[in-house]
């Protein structure tokens, strides 16, 4: 069984980092190699000039994208960019987009010079379109990831790099693809004296525990997305509380078992407090 412990629930904006893994647009959780750094849009830029000196458009991989929340990345060398869009990834949302990126695909592939494929796969537990191009001495993997089960969105990412790097590259992407975790963030207020204990746990075998002290205000911690059984159990001497989980009715006692908890984007299920 897969156990996420969670003793520090700190508010995540944006990107944050623990170890190697990323949170994107507070929506998704990613693993990056062992020594990737994050970098300013900037330095993005630089790393793309300097990686590929003789092409003429380094500058435009970039600034074309200057209106999105990306995320930049140097992932061995290789430039990679990320960000989430809030969208309705299931049916067939992957597949209208695999036909817009081949109508376009086709067009340049009227030049000799540049190759282009594309696939749906499921990596992970997540279906994943994948493109490659190459053309100019520059190659590039661009993906999209989504949930097809939740109504959470994508994370839409490209990596650049050499043409002949490829293998290696295509097994450091696969890695990073499968690590991909849609999150939610759930909101936590105990105005008790009194520590509680939370545990998620759902079908697959995933369980996270939160070890939740008196008067805790404000916390919020990033929960895979997936429906759980919540128990809420205290941690001291146990008292009777007023338990109000979302817009569930409020439990009365000193802890209480929710089922049919749906932790995903727009859930009703994503906040607790105890008073």
């Amino acid at each position: 069984m897969r156990s996420i412990c969670l003793f520090i629930i700190s508010l995540f904006f944006g990107v944050s980092a623990i170890g190697q893994q990323i949170t994107v647009g507070g929506s998704v959780n990613v693993t990056l190699p062992a020594g990737s750094a994050q970098l300013t849009q900037a330095a993005a830029t630089t790393l793309l000039q300097q990686k590929f000196p003789s092409y003429p458009y380094t500058s435009e991989m970039i600034s074309l994208n200057g209106t999105l929340p990306y995320t930049y990345c140097n992932v061995n060398g290789n430039l990679l960019q990320l960000y989430y869009k809030q969208v309705d990834g299931r049916g067939t949302y992957l597949t209208s987009q695999k036909a817009q990126y081949d109508a376009l695909g086709a067009e340049n592939g009227a030049n000799t010079r540049i190759q282009y494929t594309s696939s749906i796969s499921t990596i992970g537990n997540n279906p994943v379109l994948l493109t490659y191009n190459t053309g100019g001495g520059v190659a590039t993997y661009h993906f999209v990831c989504s949930s097809s089960t939740y109504n959470t969105g994508a994370i839409i990412g490209t990596l650049s790099f050499a043409p002949g790097d490829k293998t290696a590259v295509t097994a450091t992407l696969n890695t990073i693809l499968s690590s991909i975790t849609f999150v939610s963030t759930f909101s936590i207020n105990n105005k008790t004296t009194t520590p509680f204990q939370l545990t998620f746990r759902r079908s697959d075998g995933v369980s996270i525990n939160i070890s939740l002290a008196p008067s805790t205000n404000n916390l919020t911690s990033l929960i895979p997305v997936g429906t759980y059984t919540l128990t809420i159990s205290p941690a001291g001497m146990p008292a009777s509380h007023n338990i109000i989980f979302g817009n569930r009715p409020i439990v009365v006692g000193a802890g209480t078992t929710f089922t049919n908890v749906n932790i995903s984007s727009g859930s009703s299920d994503l906040s607790l407090l105890i008073d």
